[in-house]
């Protein structure tokens, strides 16, 4: 079994893609919330999965890699997918891509101090996929009045970054930009979005032969495929979908989503191969990493300590009680006996 482990309100983005997939992953993968650890204080015995990672503070990050850990341990030959600890935040990320010569722009965080980019810029949160926070800066008097925006709506700086400006439209009007997942150490892509405006967030296009078949060649042909198991190496990634654009030929990479969104359900339109396609892929990426296990049930782990802060428990008080009904009623492996 697979445990999909994420926030509790982000369920959403894979739930869609088990319903569609229902008869090859409902016995394969299990989505469990970081909500539903924390109230149980055991891990299934199951290849882990952890997402996102962002979402969480230090201290949850703590205890998602003591859950880890504590599987590890036992030695039951189950994997561990996006070791917490290990995963790069998106500045870091940022900064190891242009470091390597992978992405020609920087990034700079706004607590420290003065920033020493080229314009045109924007800023965002460091966490979260919400997209630019302003329009395009062209000038440091630009970006001063926007910090003092910021500041004066009583937002913080720390957690938002200055990021300079890469992109191209491309000769049709578009900007494009390109999204593949990596499952089980194999690149996959998923979709080419287009959009008249520089910060693609969703498809804005009437997609017609000429785009999907564009579409259809870049899922089969896997065109960047070394350079993105490079980038995915770099942030200590094993699963999630990288979000880039193609400048003057050149790769360059935007984010990593380590839970993101799936391919939609069947819609019987002219990306309906392409979309067909993508999922059977991830199917078989996931069917892969399932290999059999040496036990079974739960194993309990222990709180890092010192204890920072409280951790966060399902929100639903019936649902913390099924849980805790469900988990009560399977065997249990102690920490202890291990």
């Amino acid at each position: 079994m697979i445990a999909y482990i994420c926030r509790q309100e982000h369920k959403r983005t894979i739930l869609p893609f088990l319903s569609a997939e229902r008869e090859a992953l409902k016995r394969r993968i299990k989505v469990v919330s970081y909500e539903e650890l924390f109230l149980s204080r055991a891990v299934p015995v199951a290849h882990l999965i952890f997402t996102d990672i962002d979402r969480l503070s230090v201290y949850e990050v703590e205890t998602a890699q003591a859950i880890a850990n504590t599987l590890a341990s036992a030695d039951m030959g189950a994997s561990i997918v996006n070791g917490p600890a290990r995963v790069l935040s998106r500045y870091s990320l940022l900064c190891e891509l242009h470091k390597i010569g992978i992405n020609s722009f920087q990034a700079a965080r706004l607590d420290e101090g003065s920033i020493a980019l080229n314009y045109p810029l924007f800023l965002r949160r460091e966490d979260e996929a919400l997209g630019p926070e302003t329009d395009l800066l062209h000038s440091e008097e630009e970006l001063n009045a926007a910090i003092n925006a910021i500041q004066t709506s009583g937002k913080p700086l720390r957690g938002r970054l200055a990021v300079e400006y890469r992109a191209k439209r491309s000769d049709d009007g578009y900007f494009r930009k390109y999204s593949a997942f990596l499952v089980n150490g194999e690149v996959l892509p998923q979709h080419i979005q287009m959009a008249s405006d520089w910060a693609v967030k969703s498809d804005a296009r009437s997609t017609g032969q000429a785009e999907a078949s564009e579409e259809l060649r870049y899922v089969r042909d896997n065109p960047h495929r070394d350079v993105l198991q490079r980038a995915f190496a770099l942030a200590n990634i094993d699963f999630g979908r990288i979000d880039y654009s193609i400048v003057d030929g050149r790769v360059e990479i935007y984010e990593i989503n380590t839970n993101p969104t799936f391919s939609g359900s069947d819609k019987h339109d002219l990306r309906q191969e392409r979309r067909a396609l993508v999922r059977e892929r991830l199917v078989s990426a996931f069917t892969s990493l399932d290999q059999p296990l040496a036990g079974s049930g739960h194993i309990r782990f222990d709180l890092p300590r010192p204890r920072v802060h409280r951790l966060p428990a399902p929100r639903n008080p019936f649902a913390r009680w099924v849980f805790a009904r469900r988990l009560l009623a399977r065997p249990n492996h102690s920490s202890r006996d291990r």
